[in-house]
Protein backbone atom coordinates (compact mmCIF):
# COMPACT_ATOMS: atom_id res chain seq x y z
CA UNK A 1 0.00 0.00 0.00
CA UNK A 2 1.45 3.55 -0.59
CA UNK A 3 2.07 5.67 1.86
CA UNK A 4 -1.24 7.21 2.56
CA UNK A 5 -2.49 9.38 6.12
CA UNK A 6 -4.62 6.97 7.93
CA UNK A 7 -7.05 10.17 7.84
CA UNK A 8 -7.03 10.25 4.11
CA UNK A 9 -8.16 7.19 3.74
CA UNK A 10 -10.68 7.45 6.54
CA UNK A 11 -11.86 10.22 4.85
CA UNK A 12 -12.65 8.77 1.74
CA UNK A 13 -13.75 5.72 3.32
CA UNK A 14 -16.28 7.46 5.45
CA UNK A 15 -18.04 9.98 2.82
CA UNK A 16 -17.86 6.64 0.48
CA UNK A 17 -19.47 4.72 3.24
CA UNK A 18 -23.03 5.92 3.18
CA UNK A 19 -25.67 7.70 0.51
CA UNK A 20 -29.03 7.82 -0.04
CA UNK A 21 -32.10 9.53 1.10
CA UNK A 22 -32.42 8.83 4.80
CA UNK A 23 -34.46 6.35 4.93
CA UNK A 24 -33.09 2.58 4.21
CA UNK A 25 -35.75 1.62 1.31
CA UNK A 26 -35.32 -0.52 -1.64
CA UNK A 27 -34.73 2.73 -3.82
CA UNK A 28 -32.37 4.92 -1.58
CA UNK A 29 -32.46 7.57 -4.56
CA UNK A 30 -35.89 8.23 -4.77
CA UNK A 31 -35.60 11.20 -7.01
CA UNK A 32 -33.00 12.17 -9.20
CA UNK A 33 -30.31 10.75 -11.01
CA UNK A 34 -27.78 8.88 -8.62
CA UNK A 35 -24.87 10.38 -10.69
CA UNK A 36 -26.48 13.85 -10.37
CA UNK A 37 -27.41 13.37 -6.43
CA UNK A 38 -23.43 12.62 -5.62
CA UNK A 39 -21.32 14.88 -7.96
CA UNK A 40 -20.64 17.74 -5.41
CA UNK A 41 -18.69 18.32 -2.93
CA UNK A 42 -19.52 16.76 0.43
CA UNK A 43 -18.70 17.90 4.06
CA UNK A 44 -18.09 15.16 6.96
CA UNK A 45 -20.63 15.31 9.02
CA UNK A 46 -20.71 12.47 11.31
CA UNK A 47 -18.68 9.61 11.50
CA UNK A 48 -18.98 6.41 14.19
CA UNK A 49 -17.09 3.58 14.63
CA UNK A 50 -19.54 0.88 15.72
CA UNK A 51 -17.35 -1.89 18.12
CA UNK A 52 -19.70 -4.86 18.49
CA UNK A 53 -22.68 -2.54 20.21
CA UNK A 54 -20.42 0.32 21.30
CA UNK A 55 -20.58 2.94 19.18
CA UNK A 56 -17.34 5.75 19.00
CA UNK A 57 -17.97 8.95 17.63
CA UNK A 58 -15.11 10.17 15.29
CA UNK A 59 -16.49 13.19 13.73
CA UNK A 60 -13.88 15.39 15.13
CA UNK A 61 -10.97 13.17 13.42
CA UNK A 62 -13.02 14.20 10.39
CA UNK A 63 -13.41 18.13 11.31
CA UNK A 64 -13.06 19.99 7.54
CA UNK A 65 -12.70 17.07 5.94
CA UNK A 66 -14.44 17.18 1.80
CA UNK A 67 -14.59 14.27 -0.82
CA UNK A 68 -15.89 15.78 -4.08
CA UNK A 69 -17.45 13.56 -6.85
CA UNK A 70 -17.49 14.54 -10.24
CA UNK A 71 -19.85 13.78 -12.69
CA UNK A 72 -16.81 12.32 -14.74
CA UNK A 73 -16.09 9.92 -12.06
CA UNK A 74 -12.89 11.68 -10.57
CA UNK A 75 -12.80 11.96 -7.08
CA UNK A 76 -10.97 14.62 -4.88
CA UNK A 77 -10.74 13.75 -1.30
CA UNK A 78 -9.13 17.03 1.02
CA UNK A 79 -7.55 16.04 4.68
CA UNK A 80 -7.39 19.06 6.39
CA UNK A 81 -4.98 17.19 8.90
CA UNK A 82 -2.09 17.96 6.74
CA UNK A 83 -3.59 19.86 3.88
CA UNK A 84 -3.70 17.73 1.05
CA UNK A 85 -5.75 16.53 -2.10
CA UNK A 86 -5.87 13.13 -3.09
CA UNK A 87 -7.07 12.76 -6.51
CA UNK A 88 -8.64 9.46 -7.45
CA UNK A 89 -11.90 7.68 -9.77
CA UNK A 90 -15.00 6.56 -8.27
CA UNK A 91 -17.91 4.57 -9.24
CA UNK A 92 -21.38 3.05 -8.75
CA UNK A 93 -21.08 -0.77 -8.26
CA UNK A 94 -23.47 -3.55 -7.29
CA UNK A 95 -26.61 -2.40 -9.10
CA UNK A 96 -25.90 1.32 -8.01
CA UNK A 97 -26.39 -0.26 -4.23
CA UNK A 98 -22.51 0.61 -3.34
CA UNK A 99 -19.71 2.81 -4.06
CA UNK A 100 -16.79 2.45 -4.75
CA UNK A 101 -13.52 4.74 -5.15
CA UNK A 102 -9.51 4.21 -6.40
CA UNK A 103 -7.06 6.47 -4.43
CA UNK A 104 -3.40 6.08 -4.31
CA UNK A 105 -3.58 2.89 -6.48
CA UNK A 106 -6.17 1.41 -3.45
CA UNK A 107 -9.91 0.21 -4.12
CA UNK A 108 -12.55 1.11 -1.22
CA UNK A 109 -15.99 -0.18 -1.29
CA UNK A 110 -18.68 0.97 0.56
CA UNK A 111 -22.75 0.13 1.19
CA UNK A 112 -24.60 3.44 0.23
CA UNK A 113 -26.89 3.77 3.09
CA UNK A 114 -28.31 6.95 1.78
CA UNK A 115 -28.36 9.35 -0.99
CA UNK A 116 -30.23 12.71 -1.24
CA UNK A 117 -29.31 16.05 -2.62
CA UNK A 118 -29.23 16.53 1.12
CA UNK A 119 -27.12 13.81 2.93
CA UNK A 120 -24.74 10.91 1.65
CA UNK A 121 -24.50 8.26 4.54
CA UNK A 122 -21.87 5.28 3.41
CA UNK A 123 -21.17 1.84 5.60
CA UNK A 124 -18.25 -0.54 5.71
CA UNK A 125 -18.19 -3.76 7.91
CA UNK A 126 -15.07 -5.37 8.32
CA UNK A 127 -14.95 -9.31 7.45
CA UNK A 128 -14.06 -10.65 11.22
CA UNK A 129 -13.14 -13.83 9.50
CA UNK A 130 -11.53 -12.99 6.38
CA UNK A 131 -7.46 -14.38 6.52
CA UNK A 132 -7.08 -11.78 3.71
CA UNK A 133 -8.05 -8.15 4.71
CA UNK A 134 -8.47 -5.60 2.01
CA UNK A 135 -6.26 -2.25 2.54
CA UNK A 136 -9.53 -0.80 3.68
CA UNK A 137 -10.10 -3.27 6.53
CA UNK A 138 -6.80 -3.41 7.82
CA UNK A 139 -7.03 1.07 8.56
CA UNK A 140 -10.38 0.09 10.16
CA UNK A 141 -9.66 -2.44 12.05
CA UNK A 142 -5.96 -0.17 12.96
CA UNK A 143 -8.91 2.73 13.81
CA UNK A 144 -10.60 -0.03 15.43
CA UNK A 145 -7.87 -0.83 17.99
CA UNK A 146 -6.78 2.66 19.07
CA UNK A 147 -10.72 2.75 19.90
CA UNK A 148 -10.96 -0.08 22.26
CA UNK A 149 -11.65 -3.19 19.86
CA UNK A 150 -9.78 -6.66 20.70
CA UNK A 151 -9.46 -10.08 20.23
CA UNK A 152 -13.00 -10.14 21.78
CA UNK A 153 -14.40 -7.70 19.51
CA UNK A 154 -17.12 -9.69 17.25
CA UNK A 155 -18.18 -7.05 14.59
CA UNK A 156 -16.28 -3.39 13.44
CA UNK A 157 -18.58 -1.12 11.28
CA UNK A 158 -17.60 2.21 9.97
CA UNK A 159 -20.31 4.84 9.39
CA UNK A 160 -19.68 7.75 8.04
CA UNK A 161 -22.05 10.76 6.98
CA UNK A 162 -22.22 13.88 4.81
CA UNK A 163 -23.90 16.89 4.12
CA UNK A 164 -23.34 19.21 0.76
Amino acid sequence: MKKVSLLTLLWACALLFLAGCGKNDDDPSPSGNKTELIARTWKYNDVTLELDSKKVPLTGEFSGGTLTFGADGKLSIYDPSDKTTTQGTWKFTNGEKNLSYTADGDTYEFVISTLSKDELELEHSVNMTNQNPSDMDLEILLLAAFNGADQNTKSIKMKVKFKP
